[in-house]
């Protein structure tokens, strides 16, 4: 298989074989990550989230926010945190909501959080952790 450098490709390789899941233009790209809801890896590609089961990706539905970068983790499909260009927001099944947003229109929260059950941490763009306590 050829490999273009203007393309994104999520792939999958066992047993010395590559399997490319997913491949797109840079330039047709809105988002693109991979995340965390439940015990399950997923990816976000152009708002769609989808699940990785039996070695392809799963629609599951879309998250569409215009502030929205892509990043998400969450503990299942109605408790998921969204990594926003100017804060956090929630997706609870049915609306996205910010939790937290900054006035800098830039503060977005890098990795992964950190989730303590009743707690959770969010490293925002290495200059502040911002905490929150899950009802």
């Amino acid at each position: 298989n050829v490999i273009n450098e203007d393309s994104v490709y999520i792939a999958s390789v066992a047993n010395n074989r590559t399997s490319v899941l997913f491949r797109q233009t840079v330039g047709a790209m809105i988002n693109q990550h991979l995340g965390q809801v439940g015990n399950k890896l997923h990816a976000v590609i152009n708002n769609q989230l989808y699940s990785y089961e039996n070695n392809s990706l799963k629609p599951i539905f879309e998250l569409k926010h215009p502030k929205f970068t892509g990043k998400v983790y969450g503990r299942n499909y109605k408790d998921i945190f969204l990594s926003m260009y100017d804060g956090i927001g929630h997706y609870d099944g049915t609306d996205i909501k910010y939790l937290h947003q900054f006035d800098n229109g830039f503060s977005y929260y890098k990795g992964r959080p950190l989730d303590f059950g009743s707690s959770i941490y969010f490293n925002i763009r290495d200059k502040l952790v911002l905490h929150g306590s899950l009802k």
